[in-house]
């Protein structure tokens, strides 16, 4: 039949290689020009005219919203300074808490690797001194829960990326990394604060004034902190971290050393 809109669907289908209708609107551009359209259209009846020219809204919505998502983030590089999220920094309790300022160390995709600009608290990798690795510390239950709470509301923790976090042996000593684990909040690892920063004056860091408040060691020469990174240091009981100079300190410190500065890394997407 020659004025059969159906028929004229099932070759536009078969042409397109979509076996099933709903699949037509899963296509990567509209289909609106082809000729078996549009007299699918023409011969079909109303319901299949407003659901053909749906599905072309449809994807022409979805193109144009991938295009702004790949406006909105070519406008970040590398180096880039952000703000995301809010953490008590000036110690002043009435003024309620500042926002945080993060320094995007990597960009993949939609995804940006983010490490905070400053030392936000000061804790201990792990509340009792003993062999522990990344996966069962308490620095890292905090992060994801009371900072995390803390520090984003639902909004921010929706465009946080879960990261499956690697958790490499010590490069120097073979001391056990243990489990890989999946994180909101996280540390840099050795490894990843040597590749993300350029040199030694690029990894050092300063504290908030809260930071120092709770305890943050600083070096009386540069006002730089030591920071804990969350590889394992010479032994189980030692976390590995960055001094004041900005080098990494592979053999580490004690876990129970609370005057290192927290500095946290997460994956944001930017197209959110």
């Amino acid at each position: 039949d020659p004025e059969n809109g159906m028929a004229y669907l099932a070759k536009l289908m078969a042409k397109l290689k979509t076996p099933q209708f709903i699949a037509l609107e899963n296509l990567s551009e509209p289909f609106d020009d082809e000729r078996l359209y549009e007299k699918a259209v023409r011969f079909g009846d109303d319901e299949l005219r407003g659901k053909l020219e749906g599905m072309n809204r449809t994807i022409r919505a979805r193109l144009q919203e991938a295009r702004q998502t790949e406006t909105q983030i070519a406008k970040y590089k590398v180096g880039d300074i952000i703000r995301f999220g809010r953490y008590e920094q000036d110690n002043d309790l009435s003024n309620g808490p500042e926002e945080i300022e993060w320094r995007i160390l990597a960009i993949e995709g939609d995804m940006a690797l983010v490490v905070s600009v400053m030392g936000l608290d000061a804790k201990r990798y792990n509340e009792e001194y003993t062999d522990i690795t990344w996966e069962d510390c308490t620095l890292r239950s905090w992060l994801n829960n009371e900072f995390c709470n803390a520090a984003f509301n639902e909004a921010e923790r929706a465009k946080i990326e879960r990261t499956h976090v690697v958790n490499e042996d010590n490069p120097t000593y073979s001391t056990k990394g243990g489990n890989d684990t999946e994180d909101d909040v996280f540390l840099l690892s050795i490894a990843e604060a040597e590749r993300n920063f350029k040199d030694n004056d690029d990894r050092k860091m300063k504290p908030t004034k809260y930071a120092k408040a709770k305890g943050a060691w600083t070096s009386s020469n540069n006002g730089n902190v030591y920071w804990w990174l969350r590889s394992p240091g010479y032994i189980q009981s030692i976390a590995s971290g960055v001094y004041s100079l900005g080098n990494i300190l592979t053999d580490g410190n004690s876990v129970y050393f609370r005057e290192a500065s927290v500095r946290p890394a997460l994956r944001i997407n930017l197209g959110k």
